[in-house]
Parts: structure tokens; sequence; C-alpha cells
């Protein structure tokens, strides 16, 4: 299958989900039949701070453009947003990442 893609595109993938706000959870305006986008928005973004590399859009349909989301830096950009316009004691976020490696009896490693 991959075969039939072009040569550009053989590396893309791409899952689509469609999102339909529930009327109880979400703000929504049934006179003008418009959803509130900014707290809907807002969710989007977050998961795309807990999944950095991972391209979230939003589409709209009473907005030509998509609302797009990427972050390369997971909890870190998500701290630097947060500290937006905020005076900091430190500039850059501290931020540890270990990989903890246990050894089977079987010879084989589970990364936890």
């Amino acid at each position: 299958l991959l075969s039939n893609l072009p040569e550009n595109e053989v590396n893309i993938t791409e899952t689509k989900i469609s999102f339909y706000p529930d009327n109880e959870i979400f703000d929504f305006n049934p006179e003008d039949d418009i959803w509130n986008i900014t707290k809907i928005s807002n969710r989007v973004r977050e998961l795309a701070f807990l999944n950095p590399n991972t391209k979230f859009s939003i589409l709209n349909q009473n907005i030509e453009e998509p609302i797009e989301y990427y972050f390369t830096g997971g909890l870190i950009d998500f701290v630097s947003f947060l500290n937006k316009n905020k005076k900091l004691l430190i500039p850059t976020p501290i931020y540890f990442k270990k990989a903890f490696v246990k050894k089977k009896e079987s010879g084989t490693e589970e990364i936890l």
C-alpha cells in the first residue's frame, strides 16, 4: 500500500478523530447555534503539551483556518506557556528525564 503513495508522503501517518461536544458539558449558545470553542481549544492544547511531537488540529466549520497545536518540548513547553509574561527567578524550566531499565531473568529488558 505504501508504494502507491507519492514519495514525499510515504512516512506521513495520520489519525482523524471526529468530536461532537456534549451540550451539558460544553458551552452552547442555541440562539446562534455555535459552541464556545475556547473550552475545547484549551483542552486540545493541553493534550498537545502532553503528547510532544504530535500535531492537534481543530477544524471549526465557522472559521476558515484550523486551530493547530504542536509542541516538541512537552511539559517544558507547558511550563513556559504558563510562565509567559511573568517575572521568573529561573528563566528556563528544570526538567529531569530518566528511563529505568529492569533486567529480567530471561535476559530481556523492560523499560519502565
